[in-house]
């Protein structure tokens, strides 16, 4: 009884320490699993924020380039626009000088009959 017991009792010493040993490799897996789990996170919010600033500067330049292209747009209007007003003067200008030569034209025709 006593051999069957020490040998009962060597066997889960044994048992133990097996398990013991494989709840210590288990803890050391986890833990290099979370390390490199945290790596790869912290690797992919860097990436992002990579991201995330190429875009930025995108977008800035994009605004930039389109606030130019309408400044110029309304700036070639503008100047677009003041050379029909210069244009329909100068018309309106050699029109009246018109009328009023028709207008003399006509007072001396009827001032003729």
């Amino acid at each position: 009884f006593e051999t069957n017991h020490s040998q009962r009792s060597d066997e889960l010493e044994s048992d133990l320490n097996r398990v013991s040993s494989s709840m210590i490799t288990v803890k050391r897996d986890l833990e290099d699993s979370v390390d490199d789990h945290q790596k790869q996170l912290a690797d992919d919010v860097d990436r992002i924020r990579s991201v995330v600033g190429t875009t930025t500067d995108f977008v800035s330049q994009f605004e930039e380039g389109c606030l130019e292209s309408v400044e110029t747009h309304v700036t070639n209007t503008k100047y677009g626009i003041q050379e029909l007003v210069s244009k329909v003067s100068a018309r309106e200008r050699s029109l009246s000088s018109d009328v009023v030569e028709l207008l003399d034209s006509t007072e001396r025709t009827v001032q003729d009959v």
